[in-house]
């Protein structure tokens, strides 16, 4: 059995909020998006909110061969870019980063990633081992990202008029007990949150095998 809950704190980086996070089930598969407007582009916040409830609608259409293991991870990209072309007129300009897992039957993760949006293994001392990294120059690791000023030139994300490409795919086994967090970049580089007038949006997901 997977647990999880989300949490959204909006930052005062923008007037919108520009974060988004989806949790849906199909068959036996969960899956798992948080999503990261880029502050940038004026547009972005309505691009997140318009690509959740599509890629919501788009997956739970989804069959059941669609969704078995071999054909899991093309069949989320095509959710994914037939959800951008299905928006892309309504919110012009606008750039998100994107962080996914797919659950099957409980067992098995299927990570995919693109921009600054994270996915980690909480250790049992609380720390967190990040699995994905982000798409700055360099790809560091997130712990040399926090704190750090260039934090926020992100070379790759997702955009409204562009082809979705994902950074990376990684399968990892899901064990009873593990936990994993997914968050943006608001929530894993809280370095400067009690400094800092500017405030990202913060969101995480934590998901737990029971």
């Amino acid at each position: 059995m997977i647990r999880s809950k989300t949490e959204i704190i909006k930052g005062n980086r923008t007037s919108d909020l520009r974060d988004g996070a989806l949790v849906v089930k199909n068959g036996d598969i969960e899956l798992f998006i948080i999503m990261d407007g880029c502050s940038g582009k004026s547009m972005s916040g309505i691009f997140v909110d318009l690509m959740q409830k599509n890629m919501k609608a788009k997956f739970l259409q989804l069959t059941p061969e669609q969704i078995s293991p071999s054909n899991l991870k093309s069949s989320i990209l095509e959710i994914i870019e037939a959800s951008r072309l299905s928006v892309k007129m309504e919110c012009i300009p606008s750039a998100m980063s994107i962080a996914i897992m797919a659950v099957i039957a409980s067992r098995v993760s299927v990570i995919m990633y693109r921009g600054d949006a994270a996915i980690g293994r909480v250790r049992r001392d609380g720390s967190i081992r990040w699995i994905t990294r982000p798409d700055i120059a360099g790809k560091p690791n997130i712990d040399e990202c926090i704190g750090c000023p260039d934090r926020n030139t992100v070379r790759k994300l997702i955009k409204n008029n562009r082809p979705v490409e994902l950074t990376e795919i990684i399968v990892s086994p899901f064990n009873t007990l593990n936990k994993f967090v997914m968050a943006t970049d608001g929530w894993w580089d809280n370095s400067d949150s009690q400094s800092s007038l500017e405030k990202d949006d913060s969101t995480v997901i934590h998901i737990e095998r029971v």
